[in-house]
């Protein structure tokens, strides 16, 4: 005898498609937390020692394009978007590499983050992280402390996409993983 449900569908199905439902929310839920771990560690990095070596880009290289294809029903979809969001990313933080305002692990961070989530998402990362960055200049400048060089900005970022990826895209009605 089999077992059925209310409905009549045998359970082996209904559990099935619950399987499949609760795997993605477990993998987005899994990346997440890997973005976190990631980006608390090249802020950490950023502040002890000013240095981020390439190995921790390379290294996060497959979880953005991890999360490019878990968001995105089809590869050509998602190459579009990540492609969009590595352009964005390069736009807004090569000419203030350039300039020697920002290092060039900040500009593969956000390349990173551009290539994983996309150009809509990146901006909200940037603007967020701009506003962190910004707030923490001026706390330190209120403060009368000497000018540094350079403010470490990666733990800005590592901040904002935190908090972002807790409070997710929920305003235009999307879901981030």
């Amino acid at each position: 005898m089999a077992w059925r449900t209310c409905s009549g569908m045998p359970a082996t199905r209904s559990l099935k498609g619950a399987a499949r439902r609760n795997s993605a929310i477990l993998i987005g839920f899994a990346l997440a937390l890997a973005w976190a771990v990631w980006a608390g560690c090249i802020g950490a990095l950023d502040v002890r020692s000013r240095r981020v070596s390439n190995r921790w880009f390379v290294g996060a290289l497959p979880l953005a394009l991890g999360t490019l294809r878990h968001r995105h029903p089809s590869i050509n979809l998602a190459l579009l978007m990540g492609g969009a969001g590595l352009t964005v990313a390069l736009a807004l933080n090569l000419p203030a590499w350039l300039r020697g305002w920002t290092g060039g692990a900040d500009v593969k961070a956000y390349a990173l983050v551009g290539l994983g989530f996309g150009a809509w998402h990146l901006l909200e990362i940037f603007l967020a992280t701009s506003l962190l960055f910004g707030l923490a200049a001026l706390a330190f400048w209120l403060r009368g402390g000497v000018k540094p060089k350079r403010l470490a900005m990666l733990p800005a970022l590592g901040i904002s996409l935190c908090a972002w990826l807790v409070s997710g895209p929920w305003w235009w009605g999307d879901k981030l993983f």
